[in-house]
């Protein structure tokens, strides 16, 4: 049986467990998001949405629009 001292630390383990892993989350959506827009860069996108103004998904990867 556990001494009654060891659920807080218990309960401390846990909640610094939880916080990592969110962190270690945060940190992989962060780093997702700057592989997408360097790749949205490199593929023009960015470009073609400021010189066509207003355009959806479709419009976008039209092979005809203008570079």
């Amino acid at each position: 049986m556990q001494s009654p001292s060891a659920q807080p630390i218990k309960a401390d383990m846990q909640q610094r467990i939880e916080q990592f892993a969110g962190q270690v989350v945060t940190d992989l959506a962060a780093a997702m998001a700057g592989v997408m827009t360097n790749l949205g860069h490199k593929l023009g996108l960015y470009r073609a949405m400021a010189e066509s103004g207003p355009i959806n998904s479709h419009e976008l990867a039209t092979p005809h629009r203008h570079q």
